[in-house]
């Protein structure tokens, strides 16, 4: 028959539970990692599509400005960028 004292089935019992501890911290970790990185790739994503509707939008209006003789030039002060808003002047043909 076995037998064992009671350090020894204390020493077992603390060994067993830093090992289950440390490999519910490591799935937590992987687990964190993963949606770490899901979010990222979905982060990326969004900046991509809000880039684009932006100059979509850009685009519609500098086109709706022109049929009106405006255009928007961006100024630099600094560290931004200021919109201003300028009238064409387009030469008329007389035939």
């Amino acid at each position: 028959m076995l037998r064992f004292s009671i350090r020894e089935l204390m020493v077992l019992t603390l060994a067993v539970s830093l090992g289950v501890a440390w490999f519910v911290d490591h799935r937590r970790l992987q687990g964190a990692l993963v949606t770490t990185s899901e979010a990222r790739d979905e982060a990326i994503a969004d900046a991509k599509n809000e880039r684009e509707r932006q100059e979509r939008l850009t685009k519609l209006v500098d086109e709706g400005l022109a049929e009106h003789g405006f255009k928007i030039e961006l100024m630099c002060a600094g560290d931004s960028m200021i919109p201003r808003i300028n009238k064409v002047y387009v030469e008329q043909r007389v035939p």
